[in-house]
């Protein structure tokens, strides 16, 4: 249980890490695109565009740092605003540009977004029931024969999710 737990913390943290950096290398853009999301008025865009990558950033130093019950509460409520807008866009049939990476990595709303998010959500969810640790603790107690296989497992559901995201709809049948 102790390494499923390593490897989904591990998991989760790149992933805030990878889309807060992204997001913040690109801050003015990451906000002139929430702001032009038709799903939220101008204003409201523009709030969540500046929160979203310092929020995303948030919770990668609280992963980092402390394991709080609090954070994967967070990381849940997060996981579900952005399912909701995912159906939203696949129950309206469109085709919506998303900003998840920056400019690192184009990817779409829809079903690649529903898929993402929804793994994210069961990792945040089996983080919280087992949770232990903070990464830190958990890196300093991972032993040296852990490390590849840990880091490989960790790095291979990180990219298997993306891919799910960006070939999500190709997968659908919708292109």
């Amino acid at each position: 249980m102790r390494t499923i737990y390593d490897v989904l913390l591990i998991v989760l943290a790149v992933k805030f890490l990878f889309c807060s950096v992204a997001k913040l290398r690109w801050y003015r853009d990451t906000i002139l695109f929430a702001s032009n999301l038709e799903y939220f008025p101008d204003q409201l865009g523009r709030i969540l565009g500046m929160i979203l990558p310092l929020f995303e950033l948030a919770m990668f130093i609280s992963l980092l740092l402390f394991n709080s019950i609090y954070t994967y509460v967070l990381i849940c409520f997060y996981c579900l605003f952005f399912i909701a807008l995912n159906i939203k866009v696949i129950t309206e049939r469109k085709s919506v540009a998303c900003f998840c990476y920056g400019k690192l990595i184009k990817s779409k709303l829809g079903f690649g977004g529903f898929f993402n998010f929804s793994c994210y959500l069961i990792i945040t969810i089996i983080c919280l029931l087992i949770s232990s640790d903070s990464l830190l603790v958990v890196m300093d107690t991972i032993r040296l024969n852990e490390i590849l296989p840990i880091s490989l497992a960790s790095i291979g559901i990180f990219w298997g999710v993306l891919l799910g995201q960006l070939y999500g709809d190709q997968l659908s049948g919708r292109v």
